[in-house]
């Protein structure tokens, strides 16, 4: 059991709370955790309330039943942002937004059945399930609008059922006496998102309650997914100093997007001029393999050379097909991002007082998303941007003081993080 209080500035409050041990067959951990604070800017307070149980159940010798239950209900106020003017001025202790609020709260559950069929092979499987809800209740407009504290606030509500299972079969063998391992499995992912957005009320509290909840003003969709995925990974043993892991993944996407939403049109003074319904749907499904390849090679018992190659996807994600939000515009073409990563580099103990991990890498962007201003306003369009391709070195460097000076009084360790990257982007 352990017990901890902590307090600090601006009304911070931490209280944590554990308990875990066995007893028989069975095992069991469990944590609350409690924070609440008024932040170092008006309007900034916060309060979060997180908690995580976990009960294991020794059936057999050889099967083992896991269940997960993890909580988190979090509420904050939002002060807003800060313009480049506050920060010339050095007034940076005050709030634009005293109405804004953000809210989340998260129930995520999971079972894990682990299974040993011998010493070297083993069974996991984990299913998942997620319900949960996040709110931003506000003045969305940009920070540099005023809030009117008589106007309507604007509330996006977004709820998630999500639920899936992954299975994995891990299996060790030998090729000429050499150690290797394989690892094969799948996943399915089935997820529906329901997004509303709309009036809410024109007070200061955190309300999270659209007006007209069947008939929101703006937006009113669902958003249902689906993933299939077949992988394999085999790590070999060639030689006693040499390695290589090599990889590959199917998948399987479907992304569709299905509701309506409202183009409100007003005038200077802020009335309704007109009002248009809109409804679409639209459905995207593709599939494709994903490879990677690792290998590396022990030059003396401490220091080994490394490399690796391994294709990335970023699939578009629900708020590039819609969002209702006067500071965004959205490219009806937009496209999923790919790519691939590549590295290079040594890591170990150089010698006898240095050790460390020192790398190069390439990252590739094909088709990547991000935001530019349109012409001749302040509005933000979200697109394929273009291709960009990021180089770098990395470096990670311990130095035992100890073995360095040969003063054997003190233990002493200095450890040092160096990163230098440089970019060339095509866009």
């Amino acid at each position: 059991m352990e017990l901890e209080q902590a307090v600090g500035s601006f009304g911070l409050l931490n209280t944590f709370f554990s308990l875990g041990g066995t007893k028989g067959k069975f095992d069991y951990y469990s944590y609350y955790q409690f924070r609440k604070g008024d932040g170092w800017r008006p309007s900034s307070s916060f309060d979060a309330h997180q908690a995580f149980t976990r009960l294991g159940f020794q059936a057999t010798e050889k099967l083992k039943l896991t269940f997960e239950y993890s909580y988190l209900n979090y509420e904050a106020q939002q002060p807003g942002g800060l313009l480049d003017s506050d920060f010339s001025e050095g007034n940076l202790t005050f709030a634009r937004r005293n109405r804004n609020w953000f809210n989340v709260n998260w129930n995520l559950f999971a079972s894990v059945i682990g299974y040993e069929f011998s010493a070297k092979t083993k069974l996991n499987i984990r299913t998942f399930g997620l319900l949960s809800e996040r709110n931003a209740l506000g003045n969305l407009q940009q920070i540099g609008v005023p809030d009117d504290p008589n106007s309507n606030r604007t509330l996006i509500s977004d709820r998630f059922s999500n639920f899936g299972s992954e299975l994995r079969l891990l299996h060790r063998y030998q090729i000429k006496g050499k150690s290797s391992a394989l690892v094969v499995g799948g996943r399915y992912y089935d997820g529906l998102t329901e997004r509303q957005q709309g009036d809410a009320n024109n007070g200061d509290g955190p309300d999270f309650s659209l007006l007209n909840p069947q008939d929101p003003e703006e937006f009113d969709y669902m958003f249902p997914s689906a993933n299939y995925a077949f992988f394999l990974e085999n790590l070999i043993d060639v030689s006693d100093r040499w390695s290589v892991t090599a990889g590959v993944r199917f998948e399987y996407i479907q992304t569709q997007a299905e509701g309506l939403w409202k183009l409100n049109r007003r005038d200077f003074a802020g009335n309704l001029v007109s009002s248009t319904r809109n409804e679409d749907s639209s459905s995207e499904t593709r599939s494709f393999p994903l490879f990677g390849i690792g290998t590396s090679y022990y030059l003396n018992n401490d220091l080994s050379l490394y490399t690796n190659f391994s294709e990335n996807f970023r699939s578009i994600t629900f708020s590039d097909l819609r969002v209702v939000n006067p500071n965004f515009q959205l490219d009806s073409l937009i496209k999923d991002e790919s790519g691939y990563n590549v590295d290079l580099g040594i890591r170990g103990k150089l010698t006898s007082w240095l050790s460390g991990d020192i790398s190069v890498f390439l990252m590739r962007y094909n088709d990547r998303i991000g935001l530019y201003e349109l012409p001749g306003s302040t509005t933000l369009f979200r697109t394929n941007i273009g291709n960009s391709r990021h180089l770098g070195v990395e470096s990670y460097l311990e130095i035992d003081l100890w073995e360095l000076t040969s003063r054997r009084t003190v233990e002493s360790k200095l450890s040092m993080f160096v990163n230098l990257s440089l970019t060339d982007a095509t866009y």
